[in-house]
């Protein structure tokens, strides 16, 4: 009884509250996710290098808003000592090439060194840090919105250069919307398709969900497709298709019989309008087809390409440093 008694007289702990997070750390994560997702897109009209510098400005200031932000996340150690010793290789094959300083650096227009290798990984550090583990759900949110406003943008663009208007002053053939390359327009369709799948079916799934936002998530959705089939990428294409299926298999397998019975219903859909959209639209079916003679050219050059990198890297098996290939394939190509 005594000891029922002291038991009871026994103070309890209570776990300390968490701190307040200041509203400008969560609107540095919120405008981080915005402008992060953003630079995928996001180019400098009239600039000498309008492609690809502003898109790392935009990404860099997303960085520096991230690393202000609360951390609900990090890089795994096993990702930081691979890219350690990644850029111990990379570093050793500068100083040994050629032209260390302009390989340090970078070649124009992307400058592939110093310039830009470490905004590439500060944005898979941001994605770390801020939707991490400990995300909240409005972060996801933030994302998908932002994803979804990015692939309505992409996908106007890339519409209207379908039928022949030309918003962006350019003399190629596939302009490539708002990326400057179509393969890179066709690949980016095709990750904001990966990233608008789940939450389009989610969003119709839920009673609660206003119609505001499925009808939006839906429509960025079907944007986002149009990009891969008006890009003419196969590469991009075949990316749709596979991230689909896999998607959808990780779906349906924990899902009920009856509803997995309706998401099967829907891959089976969702496949066939990228395929039926990809041989609809004439020049993307005639490189899908290989009617086009740029179809053919662009094939056999990226095995040229290939076969010589295969070349460079057994006379040098450290690399040539950033941005050396074009130096060092000027001398091995098979297409001289």
């Amino acid at each position: 009884m005594s000891r029922t008694a002291s038991a009871t007289r026994m103070p309890q702990r209570v776990a300390p509250r968490p701190a307040p997070i200041p509203p400008g750390r969560r609107r540095a994560a919120t405008v981080g996710l915005w402008l992060l997702v953003a630079s995928s897109i996001f180019f400098l009209p009239d600039a000498f290098v309008r492609w690809f510098l502003p898109k790392d400005a935009l990404a860099a200031i997303a960085v520096v808003l991230a690393s202000v932000a609360v951390a609900r996340g990090r890089l795994p150690r096993w990702f930081v000592a691979a890219a350690s010793a990644a850029l111990a290789v990379a570093l050793l094959s500068v100083l040994i090439s050629a032209a260390p300083g302009v390989q340090l650096w970078g070649r124009w227009p992307r400058y592939e060194g110093l310039v830009t290798l470490p905004v590439y990984f500060g944005a898979v550090w941001v994605g770390a840090r801020l939707l991490g583990p400990a995300a909240p759900a409005a972060s996801l949110r933030t994302l998908v919105r932002a994803i979804a406003t990015a692939a309505v943008a992409l996908g106007l663009v890339s519409l209207l250069e379908a039928v022949g208007a030309r918003p962006i002053a350019t003399d190629l053939a596939r302009p490539g919307s708002l990326t400057g390359n179509a393969t890179d327009q066709g690949v980016l369709g095709a990750i904001f398709c990966a990233m608008l799948i789940l939450p389009v079916l989610r969003a119709w799934a839920e009673p609660r969900k206003a119609f505001a936002e499925r009808a939006w998530l839906s429509t960025a959705l079907l944007f986002a497709a149009a990009t891969v089939i008006v890009s003419a990428s196969r590469a991009g294409l075949l990316a749709a298709v596979t991230v689909l299926g896999i998607l959808m298999v990780l779906e349906i397998v924990p899902s009920t019989s009856r509803r997995r019975l309706h998401l099967v219903g829907l891959t089976a859909l969702a496949g066939m309008v990228l395929i039926g959209g990809a041989l609809t639209v004439p020049f993307t079916r005639s490189r899908l087809l290989g009617a086009s003679p740029l179809s053919t050219q662009s094939l056999e050059g990226r095995f040229i390409f290939w076969s010589d990198a295969a070349d460079v890297l057994a006379e040098r098996p450290l690399g040539v440093g950033v941005s050396g290939f074009l130096n060092a394939n000027s001398r091995n190509s098979t297409s001289n």
